[in-house]
C-alpha cells in the first residue's frame, strides 16, 4: 500500500512537471491545430489528482501548488499561494519549521526524503495523518532550483491501521493469558506444525529442535504426553479421524523440567470431496490452574463436609453425625434382629476445672477424654462429642441373649478409666464422670427417645453424686416427669411462703458449748409433706429459682438471729449457704448489706458458707467478692471441703476463716482408714492455714473423740441435734449462760 502511495505522489507530480516544461516550449502556431488538440491546463490536471502537490524554491518559498493542496494550507486558490512560506499556513509555528528544515535537507543532500509520516494541522484545526515524500526539483541542467512534495491523507487508513494492530495485541493479549496454542496435522505428509504458544505449552524448544536439524512430530507430541493419558489421548484421535465424534480430550503433559501440566485439546478433522480426512487443525488450553482449583475445591469441600460432621477440638463424630448414624444403626438392628446401645457420658465438675486453669487444660482435657473413650471402644462404634463435656458412644450388633451385660462392662470399664489421673501440663487432675445408658429395642425404638432416655439416665447418675452409670428405667423417666411438676409446685411454694428455715446447732467439740447455727431451708408442701432438699434444692438451682430462695432465707436467719439476741439469749453465728448461682449475682454484695440494714443484725453475727466450686469458677472475682463481705466482718466459710476441685495455691489467697469438712468423710472416719486419712489431712491443712474447722454429720461418740483427738475444733451433726425450726431451740439456750451485754462470737 505505501509503494504504491508513494508511486503516485512521486510519479504523477515528475510526469506533470516535465510535461509543464515542454509545454512551455510549444508554440501553438493555428487556430486549427488547436481544434485538433485540445490544450490541457497544468492546473488542471494537477487539481484532478486526489493528492496534495506543490514545489518551492531554494529559500522554501512556494512557487505553486494544485488545489487539494491549497485547500489543505487553508488559501483557498492555487494561485494564492505563491510567494508565501510555511509560517503564512495553517501549520505555522514548530511545525512549519520542521517542513523547512526537511527541505534545506533535500536541496543540500540532494536526496529525496522518502515515507515520511507524520501529522499535518489543517484550518480547522484538526490533525490529518499524511503520507509524504519529498525530491530535489532541477532545472533542464540538473541544478538544484527547489523542492518538489506530493502527499496523501492516510488518516483513515492509519485509524484502521490502529484498531486493526489493537485487535492484533488483544488476540495475542488473550492467546497468553488464556494459555492458548494452536496445531495442524497434515495427514498426507505427516507434517506438524504448531504455535509459538503452544510449544511453549508442551514444553518443547523450537530453536534447539531447528539446531539438531529436527521439526515438530507426532512422535514429540506423544513423548510429551503423560504416560498414563496417552492411551486415552489416541483412542480419542483415532475416534475423531473415523468421524465418530470431535477431537475434545483433557490430559498431561510432561515438561523438560519434569513439571506436570494439564491441556484441554479441541480439534476438527478436515475432510476431501470424498469424505478422506487430509488436515486435522486443532486448539490447545492449558487448564492446570483451573485443575488445581478444582482439586482445591474439591478438597476444601471434603473438608467441610468433614468440619461439618466432626467435632473440631477432638476430631471425633459430632451430635449431627452420631444422630444420622443412630438412625441409620436402628434400621439395621430392627432387620438384624439385634439390639444397640447410647451411652451418654458427662464429666463430673468439668467447669471448675475449665474456668479455675483455663480454657486451654480444658481443652486438652476434653481431647485426653476422648481419646480414653476411643481406646476402649470397638472400632465398629461411633463415639461422639455431643457439645461441651457431654460425650456419645453408639454401640451396634449387641446379642439380645447376653443382655446388657457387656454394655455394663464398657461402662465400668469408662469409670473406671476416667478416674485414672490425668496428666495435663503441669496438673495433675482427678476427675470422674456420670453415664446414663439407654438400649434398642428395649427401652426405645427412635433416635429421639434413645437420646433423651440416655440424657436421663445420665443425669440420675448425676444426682447421685456423679463416677457412676445408670441405666434408664421407666422409673428414672416417671421421676424426671415429676421434677418437671415439682417446678411449678415450687415456685408457687416460694410466693406462699411454704418454705421455712431450721437451724442446726453447731457446738465446740470439746465443751460442747453452743457457738452457732446452720439455717437450713425446708418444705412442707400442703399435699407432698415435707419434700427432700435433695430433690428441691438441685431443682431450685438448675432453674435458678435459687436466687429468691437463698434471700428469703438469709434474710429470715438475720432476722431470728437478730430476736434471739433482744430476748438475751447467748450470742451465736448463724451460716447461711450460698449457692453458686447466689455468689455469682452480680449485685450479691449489695443484697447482703440490705438485708443486714433491714434486720439491725451486727455483720459479726453472720458466717458464709460457700463451696468449693462456686469459688473456683472465676478465681479473681470470687477474691474479690469475698474480700469485700470479708471487710465488713462476715465470717466465711468453705462448705463440704474435699468433695470439689481446688488448688491450694488459690485456696490460700482466698481471706477465709473457716473449712467445713464434709460428712462423707466423718461417716467412715473411725472404720476407714482412707476417710480417715482424709479428714486428719483436712484439719491439719486448716491449722496450717490459722483456719477454724468445723466437721459435718457427726453421729457418734467413736467419730468425735476422733476429731477431737486430730485437733478438729467444732462440729455439728445427729449426735447433738438434727435441724430444727427456731422455737424449738429452748434447750440449748437454756444450757448457756444468759447475754449481759454485747457478746463477741467465738
Amino acid at each position: 500500500m505505501k509503494f504504491i502511495i508513494l508511486l503516485l505522489i512521486l510519479g504523477v507530480p515528475i510526469v506533470v512537471w516535465i510535461f509543464w516544461r515542454r509545454r512551455l516550449r510549444v508554440t501553438v502556431s493555428t487556430a486549427e491545430s488547436v481544434a485538433l488538440s485540445p490544450p490541457i491546463s497544468l492546473s488542471s490536471l494537477l487539481d484532478q489528482l486526489p493528492f496534495a502537490i506543490y514545489w518551492k524554491d531554494r529559500d522554501s518559498t512556494y512557487l505553486g501548488c494544485n488545489a487539494e493542496f491549497a485547500r489543505r494550507a487553508g488559501v483557498g486558490n492555487p494561485a494564492d499561494i505563491v510567494g508565501k512560506t510555511d509560517h503564512d499556513l495553517a501549520w505555522e509555528g514548530p511545525e512549519a519549521g520542521r517542513y523547512q528544515q526537511q527541505d534545506r535537507q533535500v536541496i543540500s543532500s540532494g536526496e529525496p526524503l522518502l515515507q515520511i509520516q507524520e501529522p499535518l494541522t489543517q484550518p480547522d484545526g484538526s490533525v490529518a495523518e499524511v503520507f509524504k515524500s519529498k525530491v530535489p526539483l532541477r532545472d533542464p541542467g540538473g541544478n538544484i532550483i527547489g523542492v518538489l512534495c506530493g502527499f496523501a491523507d492516510v488518516t483513515e487508513r492509519k485509524r484502521v491501521d490502529d484498531e486493526l494492530q489493537q485487535i492484533r495485541s488483544r488476540l495475542e493479549e488473550a492467546e497468553r493469558i488464556g494459555c492458548f496454542g494452536h496445531w495442524e496435522w497434515d495427514l498426507a505428509s505427516g507434517r506438524v506444525y504448531w504455535s509459538k504458544s503452544l510449544l511453549q505449552l508442551l514444553g518443547i524448544d523450537l530453536q534447539q529442535l531447528q539446531e539438531l536439524g529436527l521439526e515438530p512430530t507426532i512422535e514429540l507430541f506423544r513423548e510429551r504426553v503423560h504416560p498414563d493419558d496417552w492411551s486415552e489421548v489416541e483412542t480419542s484421535l483415532q475416534s475423531a479421524l473415523r468421524g465418530e465424534q470431535p477431537y475434545n480430550i483433557e490430559h498431561r503433559v510432561i515438561m523438560l523440567e519434569g513439571q506436570i501440566r494439564h491441556l484441554h485439546e479441541r480439534g476438527e478433522v478436515l475432510r476431501d470431496p470424498d469424505g478422506l480426512p487430509y488436515r486435522m487443525v486443532g486448539t490447545a488450553q492449558d487448564i492446570t490452574e483451573r485443575k488445581l482449583a478444582e482439586a482445591k475445591v474439591l478438597e476444601q469441600a471434603v473438608h467441610l463436609d468433614y468440619l461439618a460432621q466432626h467435632d473440631t477440638l477432638t476430631d471425633l463424630a459430632n451430635r449431627s453425625l452420631f444422630l444420622d448414624r443412630l438412625e441409620h444403626a436402628l434400621d439395621l438392628a430392627r432387620r438384624g434382629g439385634v439390639q444397640l446401645a447410647v451411652l451418654v457420658l458427662d464429666l463430673d465438675r468439668f467447669k471448675s476445672v475449665n474456668d479455675t486453669l483455663g480454657p486451654q487444660i480444658g481443652d486438652l482435657l476434653l481431647k485426653k477424654m476422648a481419646s480414653r473413650i476411643e481406646s476402649l471402644v470397638r472400632e465398629s462404634d461411633t463415639v461422639a462429642r455431643l457439645g461441651g463435656d457431654e460425650f456419645a458412644i453408639l454401640i451396634e450388633n449387641l446379642d439380645p441373649d447376653e443382655g446388657v451385660g457387656p454394655v455394663a462392662v464398657l461402662g465400668e470399664k469408662l469409670l473406671a478409666e476416667m478416674r485414672r489421673p490425668m496428666h495435663l501440663d503441669e496438673h495433675e487432675l482427678f476427675l470422674s464422670v456420670s453415664i446414663g445408658i439407654s438400649v434398642a429395642p428395649v427401652d426405645a425404638d427412635g433416635v429421639e427417645a434413645l437420646m433423651q432416655y440416655a440424657d436421663v439416665a445420665m443425669c440420675r447418675a448425676r444426682r447421685l453424686g456423679g463416677n457412676q452409670l445408670q441405666f434408664y428405667t421407666a422409673e428414672m423417666d416417671r421421676r424426671a416427669r415429676e421434677l418437671l411438676l415439682l417446678e411449678g409446685d415450687l415456685r408457687r411454694g416460694i410466693d406462699q411462703g411454704q418454705l421455712t428455715v431450721f437451724y442446726q446447732p453447731q457446738l465446740d467439740l470439746i465443751s460442747e458449748r453452743l457457738i452457732g447455727f446452720e439455717a437450713l431451708v425446708r418444705w412442707r408442701h400442703p399435699e407432698r409433706g415435707m419434700v427432700s432438699p435433695a430433690d428441691f434444692i438441685p431443682l431450685a438451682e438448675e432453674t435458678g429459682l435459687i436466687i429468691g430462695l437463698g434471700e428469703q432465707v438469709l434474710r429470715a436467719a438475720c432476722a431470728q438471729v437478730q430476736a434471739w439476741h433482744a430476748q438475751g439469749n447467748p450470742g451465736v453465728r448463724v451460716a447461711v449457704n450460698l449457692s453458686a448461682r447466689q455468689f455469682a449475682q452480680q449485685n450479691l454484695v449489695e443484697m447482703i448489706d440490705a438485708i443486714l440494714l433491714e434486720t439491725g443484725l451486727d455483720p459479726c453475727w453472720l458466717e458464709l458458707e460457700i463451696t468449693e466450686s462456686a469459688i473456683m469458677d472465676n478465681v479473681e472475682e470470687a477474691i474479690a467478692t469475698l474480700t469485700q463481705l470479708k471487710n465488713r466482718g462476715i465470717s466465711l466459710a468453705i462448705d463440704d471441703f474435699g468433695t470439689g476441685y481446688s488448688s491450694l495455691g488459690y485456696l490460700r489467697r482466698f481471706p477465709l476463716d473457716k473449712l467445713k469438712i464434709d460428712q462423707s468423710f466423718i461417716r467412715n472416719v473411725v472404720s476407714d482408714p482412707s476417710d480417715a486419712a482424709l479428714a486428719t489431712s483436712i484439719i491439719a491443712l486448716a491449722q496450717n492455714m490459722k483456719l477454724q474447722v468445723l466437721a459435718e454429720g457427726i453421729e457418734t461418740r467413736e467419730q468425735l473423740q476422733f476429731l477431737i483427738s486430730k485437733g478438729c475444733g467444732a462440729g455439728q451433726g445427729y449426735l447433738f441435734s438434727r435441724p430444727l425450726p427456731a422455737n424449738e431451740l429452748g434447750s440449748f439456750f437454756e444450757a448457756q449462760p444468759k447475754l449481759e451485754g454485747r457478746v463477741v462470737p467465738a
